[in-house]
C-alpha cells in the first residue's frame, strides 16, 4: 500500500508565493506611514507648548489656558512617540518577512533554506524591545 507523501514547499504562483511578494511591503509602507503620522504629531506638539510657552502671564485665566494648551502639546506627544513605536515594530516585521523569509533553491525550487535569525517584539512593563533570536549551526 503506497504512503502518500506531501510537499509543503513554496511552488511557483502559489499563494503562500504571493503573499510573500506583498506582505513584507505592505508592513514597511504601513510602518513608515505611522511613522510619519508620529512626525505630524510631535509637530503639531511641539507648536502646541510654543503657544502656552508665549502666552501673556497678565491674561486673564493665563492658568486655565496655560494648563490646557501644554496638557494638548502632552497629549499630542505620546500619541507621537506611541506612533513611533508601532510604526517602527510595522516597519521591522515587514524588514523581517522580506529578508529572512525562507529562500527556495534547486532545479525546480522545491527545497527551501529556513532563515536562521528572526526578530521578535518583546513588551516589557519599562517599555518594549526587540530580540534578535539567531540558529547558530
Amino acid at each position: 500500500r503506497p504512503v502518500p507523501s506531501f510537499d509543503n514547499s513554496i511552488s511557483q504562483g502559489s499563494s503562500n508565493d504571493r503573499v510573500k511578494h506583498w506582505l513584507p511591503w505592505t508592513l514597511i509602507g504601513s510602518g513608515l506611514a505611522i511613522a510619519g503620522a508620529g512626525v505630524y504629531l510631535n509637530m503639531m506638539a511641539i507648536d502646541k507648548a510654543n503657544q502656552a510657552d508665549g502666552m501673556d502671564p497678565m491674561l486673564p485665566n493665563y492658568s486655565n489656558n496655560f494648563d490646557t494648551t501644554f496638557g494638548q502639546a502632552q497629549n499630542l506627544a505620546i500619541g507621537a512617540y506611541v506612533a513611533y513605536g508601532v510604526g517602527a515594530a510595522c516597519a521591522l516585521l515587514g524588514l523581517d518577512f522580506l529578508i529572512g523569509w525562507p529562500i527556495p533553491f534547486g532545479t525546480d525550487n522545491s527545497r527551501t533554506v529556513a532563515r536562521s535569525w528572526r526578530l521578535t517584539p518583546v513588551v516589557l512593563e519599562q517599555g518594549g524591545a526587540l530580540v534578535l533570536d539567531m540558529n547558530l549551526p
